[in-house]
């Protein structure tokens, strides 16, 4: 497989700021509770005798979390399901403000645009998402719980509203403004454009990894946090696909390689011998 053009090298940068327009930042804000309502929906129709012991279990979970009691913010989201655990839904308000460090930034929130450390950005849901699979692992099992949180995350992706327009016309312009120029954040790795339709880009340094070795379970934490990756890619572009056989989460590196399906019908992804010698 053969590189056009030169390697780029993105740091990983633990200070670095993810910047979330002002129209957005209530609904970025917002997501856990989002995603803990649609996710108990998801349950009464999968498993409704398990929510009651689920809820009950993830609220001790949270309860070890950073809490915020002092803050206040006009979270929206629909709240159909969630509404019906108010102790639930409070904490979970109290959490996703606690993680976010909400307090440092409660006085940029009338910006233009609000921008936020990659760590809180991550913290802000990513443990939420993490109690809440491992008090679906208390309840039902590990294996069960495992399948179906997995299954949760593609119908919560399939319901998504898909973009009317591409965000990337193609993997070049992705490659451009998504690697080549990112210069730092949080992943450090090396990327580069192969013939044939094909971006790779092997991570060595993952901010959603360092943050949930923490939480032990490494297994739960690719549920949580690589799973919809996937999925990210058909977003970007209904004719980008991605193969990947290899996570920081598993142990070792991320071996990303997006397709442009319209160039690159066979989809082979990179042996391992050409990511050890990306550079």
């Amino acid at each position: 497989m053969k590189i056009i053009g030169d390697t780029s090298r993105d740091i990983y940068d633990i200070e670095y700021k993810i910047e979330i327009p002002s129209d957005k930042v209530t609904s970025f804000i917002s997501r856990p509770l989002v995603d803990l309502n649609l996710f108990i929906g998801f349950l009464k129709s999968k498993k409704p005798e398990c929510i009651d012991d689920l809820t009950q279990d993830l609220i001790k979970r949270l309860k070890s979390l950073t809490l915020d009691s002092e803050s206040t913010f006009d979270f929206e989201y629909e709240s159909q399901h969630l509404s019906k655990y108010p102790e639930l839904e409070e904490i979970t308000k109290q959490v996703t403000l606690g993680m976010l460090n909400y307090t440092k930034y409660e006085n940029d929130l009338q910006g233009e645009s609000l921008k936020i450390l990659s760590e809180d950005y991550i913290k802000s849901y990513v443990p939420t998402n993490n109690r809440t699979i491992t008090a679906l692992v208390e309840v039902i099992g590990r294996d069960a719980a495992l399948t179906l949180y997995k299954e949760y995350v593609d119908y919560r992706t399939d319901i998504m509203k898909k973009p009317t327009t591409s965000k990337y016309e193609s993997l070049e312009q992705f490659y451009k403004l998504m690697i080549s120029e990112g210069g730092s954040g949080p992943q450090g790795g090396v990327g580069a454009i192969l013939e044939g339709g094909m971006v790779v880009f092997r991570v060595d340094r993952c901010m959603w990894h360092e943050l949930q070795k923490e939480y032990g379970d490494m297994e739960i934490a690719y549920v949580t946090a690589c799973h919809y990756d996937f999925y990210a890619a058909t977003l970007w572009n209904e004719n980008f696909e991605l193969t990947r056989t290899k996570t920081c989460m598993q142990g070792g590196y991320c071996d990303f390689c997006w397709h442009d399906k319209r160039y690159d019908k066979e989809m082979k992804h990179p042996p391992d011998e050409f990511w050890k010698n990306l550079e």
